[in-house]
């Protein structure tokens, strides 16, 4: 599923997150100088690409590390993953599954189960896209396509 995840994502509100975090913990917001330069270069030249949320995550996880704020450094890139998959179509269940499997990957501390867990919801929603696209434009006789699973391509009949 690749797209724009963190496109609405600019380094300025990333920065105010992570100033809204610390003033609700009651802690100074500070940028860290040179780490922030590094972290903020490598979103902006990186945030606005299509790519898949396994590596819009892994986007967050590269600039969490580079640590770019004094305080809330995996607070503030778990903030923006999980608000980035809102507007995903999950049941409720599998969208804690997802945010809880999202932050873990941004702090770097996720299990291979819950990287399997994402990665499997992930496909399902998928299928549910594609369900969804052949039902708002049905298949007429002259143009008939059949999906093939797993493929992620159409074959002309």
């Amino acid at each position: 599923m690749k797209r724009s995840w963190l496109g609405r994502y600019s380094w300025e509100m990333i920065q105010q997150t992570n100033e809204l975090l610390c003033n609700h913990s009651n802690v100074e917001f500070e940028t860290m100088g040179e780490r922030t330069l590094l972290a903020r270069d490598h979103w902006e030249q990186n945030h606005l690409q299509e790519i898949s949320l396994m590596e819009a995550t892994k986007l967050c996880q590269q600039c969490h590390r580079f640590a770019p704020f004094k305080n809330f450094n995996g607070n503030t890139f778990v903030t923006i993953i999980r608000n980035a998959i809102s507007t995903l179509p999950l049941e409720e269940a599998d969208a804690a599954i997802v945010r809880s499997c999202l932050g873990h990957m941004v702090a770097g501390v996720a299990s291979q189960e819950e990287e399997a867990q994402l990665e499997r919801i992930e496909r399902e929603v998928e299928a549910r896209q594609q369900a969804a696209l052949l039902k708002e434009n049905p298949l007429t006789e002259k143009n008939k396509f059949s999906f093939i699973p797993g493929l992620q391509l159409f074959k002309r009949k």
